[in-house]
């Protein structure tokens, strides 16, 4: 695990512990499940964020744990998509260069001097799927295939981008427009993040 993403979580981490301990000392013990939770927290350096042994896997499923005992229901979403076609133009054509991407720009004089209209391109071409909730979906391919494209697209984020008027996406039955305007929260895209 990257130094920096491990630093972030212990600081998530952390502050949860914080808040939990803070919560159950503040009001006193709500009943003996608490109790024991913090009991087995103190006897376990791996759960104490501030523990050389800190674990954060199994300080994530003792909080996961946690949640599921005192009846928090995890809510999953699944999604179904038919004949995907996404367009793109401009920013949306912008690919991660590769070695040889590099190599060849001497021999593309047309991208630096060529026309000022970016052309439109077809991204994606008919895509069908259904992921159900509580399923996990790796999307996987090469710079430029469309990758980054597929997961803007079924989270909503059409920036400079162009979804064909008979593709289909829905989120266990809710159409994707009546879903970006009255449950925004509910499907994110994150970009995926570099650390050096």
């Amino acid at each position: 695990m990257e130094q920096a993403t491990a630093t972030e979580l212990r600081r998530i981490a952390t502050a949860l512990s914080w808040t939990r301990s803070n919560a159950t000392a503040g009001g006193g013990l709500r009943n003996s499940q608490d109790q024991q939770m913090n009991i087995d927290a103190a006897l376990d350096s791996t759960l104490d964020p501030a523990s050389k042994d800190f674990d954060v896997t199994k300080w994530v499923q003792d909080f996961v744990r946690e949640l599921s005992d005192k009846g928090h229901v995890p809510h999953g979403l699944g999604f179904v998509f038919q004949d995907l076609r996404v367009y793109g133009s401009g920013a949306a054509l912008q690919l991660q260069d590769t070695v040889s991407s590099v190599l060849s720009a001497p021999f593309r004089p047309r991208e630096f001097f060529g026309s000022k209209k970016a052309p439109r391109r077809h991204i994606l071409h008919g895509f069908n799927g259904l992921l159900k909730a509580g399923e996990l979906l790796a999307v996987l391919g090469r710079p430029g295939s469309g990758c980054s494209t597929f997961l803007k697209t079924m989270c909503g984020e059409l920036n400079n981008l162009e979804m064909d008027k008979n593709s289909v996406i829905h989120y266990d039955g809710i159409p994707q427009d009546r879903m970006k305007k009255e449950f925004k929260g509910e499907v994110i895209y994150n970009q995926e993040v570099c650390y050096s």
